[in-house]
């Protein structure tokens, strides 16, 4: 199910990179990251976003490391 507009998908197509992998992998693993970060803020539990940041094999997809410019 998807919960995006119509106008937000396309707004989406415009400003994100294009790849050729699987769009609902992507926003699943999106989604998870979102939700584990609403949870480390919110109600104070850091274990979910610990374990993406420590284990990148934890999302379903593939997270590169950070790079700072």
């Amino acid at each position: 199910m998807v919960t995006l507009d119509d106008w937000m998908i396309k707004l989406t197509s415009w400003v994100c990179k294009s790849g050729e992998g699987d769009k609902e992998l992507m926003r699943r693993g999106v989604a998870g990251i979102v939700v584990a970060f609403i949870r480390a803020f919110l109600q104070g539990d850091r274990e979910e976003l610990n374990a993406i940041v420590k284990s990148s094999g934890v999302a379903p997809i593939q997270l590169d490391p950070e790079q700072i410019t």
